[in-house]
């Protein structure tokens, strides 16, 4: 009687057990597809200050003075601009993953941004052109926009 109380027992014991194994997996797998999640959000969000990033640099570089207007009536003015510690998963969502060797990537502004960056200098706008060039420099993970 008390060998077969025992043997009861382990038997309770043992799917208790595996009731708290599978419960610790449902648990984990929950705590990962969060996880996910937040990383997702996280990146969106990086996403969305690096292009305000980009579109305030290239803003802040349009600038009017009376020596350029013949230069900006023509092929207009080059700027460019950098954007450090950007990582190879944001660059993945932005779009801009580089091409064959490393290569800068053309894209379109709008497609881009959302919208042409523009400025008003000196009662003169300024807009950016449509096409900008970027790439992503791994080594130093630096997003360069010209």
């Amino acid at each position: 009687a008390k060998s077969e109380k025992q043997a009861d027992n382990l038997k309770d014991l043992r799917d208790e057990k595996a009731a708290l194994a599978k419960q610790i997996k449902e648990l984990e797998s929950d705590a990962a597809k969060n996880e996910k999640q937040e990383n997702a959000k996280d990146i969106k969000t990086q996403v969305e200050r690096i292009k305000r990033a980009i579109r305030q640099n290239l803003t802040h570089e349009m600038i009017y003075l009376p020596g350029m207007k013949d230069m900006l009536m023509g092929n207009g003015r080059e700027i460019c601009c950098f954007i450090p510690n950007v990582d190879a998963e944001v660059v993945k969502a932005l779009g801009c993953d580089s091409g064959v060797g490393g290569q800068a990537k053309t894209k379109y502004i709008d497609a881009l941004l959302g919208e042409f960056p523009q400025r008003l200098h000196n009662n003169n706008k300024l807009i950016a052109t449509r096409t900008v060039s970027v790439k992503y420099i791994k080594t130093a993970c630096e997003l360069r926009v010209d």
